[in-house]
């Protein structure tokens, strides 16, 4: 939904300087933040050494700090699961009348906690969290590991800048 010159004005308010005009020009392009923003998990081929399973809701709520608002968010175990047989399954549901994402509502480590709970199930490649909920993608083979060559643990983000501020 674009905007126009006089509302991105008024929004941006009475300052007429060069850093304004800016501002509004960038305004009125539009938001650039719907990139995907890819981050390799620290510890890579060693997580599973590294961190164990109750240690790891504190660690993944210290993975999604990285991103301070986002609109979506996998954590991949695997480099690339499109080539792989794989299934998706919703696991969790998330109240989808409210204003704000799940997540927003009830926190960060709320939402560490539900994403350790799916990360330690079998045979899994990645998790995904979006508006509708958090969705698991399971290997049908049932022989991914941390030994195997595609291991690579990373976040992807789509950030996401809230109006109003």
């Amino acid at each position: 939904m674009p905007i126009n010159k006089n509302a991105a004005i008024q929004q941006l308010g009475n300052n007429s300087s060069v850093s304004n005009q800016e501002s509004l020009v960038k305004k009125l392009q539009g938001s650039t933040f719907n990139k995907k923003i890819t981050m390799i998990i620290p510890g890579g081929k060693n997580l599973t050494d590294y961190i164990s399973k109750e240690n790891l809701p504190t660690a993944i709520f210290t993975w999604l700090r990285r991103c301070r608002h986002f609109k979506d968010v996998e954590i991949s175990l695997i480099n690339d699961y499109s080539s792989k047989e794989y299934e998706s399954t919703l696991v969790v549901d998330f109240n989808q009348n409210s204003k704000l994402p799940q997540w927003e509502v009830e926190g960060k480590k709320w939402l560490a906690d539900r994403i350790s709970e799916i990360l330690l199930m079998d045979n899994i490649f990645s998790v995904k969290v979006g508006n509708a909920g958090i969705t698991a993608i399971l290997d049908k083979t049932q022989s991914f590991t941390s030994e195997d060559p595609d291991w690579e643990p990373k976040l992807i983000f789509t950030p996401h800048k809230p109006t109003g501020f």
